[in-house]
């Protein structure tokens, strides 16, 4: 577990500073001085008071990564490793990615309910789908698709939507 908390805890005269997961290395009694969401705002705090500091477990933060560190991470992300992109996802987790989002943006939800696009944008939107390559749908016994009307007509393929067997061929 991350830390995401900083304490200091003071015991006799002595000043602990330790994250969230170190709470219980602070011998007791203790009293804790103050919470922090950084370890500088913590360490900040610490030096004001003037009091010894016995133990800091909280991790130092270091402002850049060593050469090393950097081949390092850079070789954990050369490539598509991620199991997603090199199996694809599964139907079954497809189907139920689906199920799990359906209407959850509607009414209310939709991030763009109650509002407008400007002028300005709608014109922007209106101007690149005026320019934008006319397609039209070729299909063939094993699917359809969009393709540009300046590409020719690939072999086996038809005009439309439908596969007609028995249309002529031109």
């Amino acid at each position: 577990m991350a830390a995401t908390l900083f304490f200091i805890f003071q015991h006799k005269n002595k000043l602990y500073i330790v994250d969230n997961t170190k709470v219980d290395t602070v011998p007791k009694p203790r009293e804790m001085i103050r919470r922090a969401s950084t370890i500088e705002q913590i360490r900040e705090i610490a030096a004001s008071m003037d009091m010894e500091i016995a133990n800091d477990t909280a991790r130092e933060r270091t402002r850049k990564h060593t050469e090393e560190g950097r081949k390092r991470i850079a070789e954990a992300k050369m490539g598509d490793k991620h199991p997603a992109r090199i199996h694809g996802r599964s139907q079954e987790f497809r189907e139920k990615v689906s199920k799990t989002m359906k209407g959850t943006r509607r009414g209310a939800n939709n991030p763009m309910y109650g509002r407008r696009h400007k002028d300005s944008t709608r014109q922007k939107i209106h101007d690149a789908l005026v320019n934008r390559e006319k397609l039209y749908w070729i299909c063939s016994p094993t699917g359809r698709k969009k393709i540009p009307i300046s590409q020719p007509l690939p072999a086996g393929w038809q005009y439309g939507m439908y596969y007609d067997p028995y249309k002529p061929k031109d």
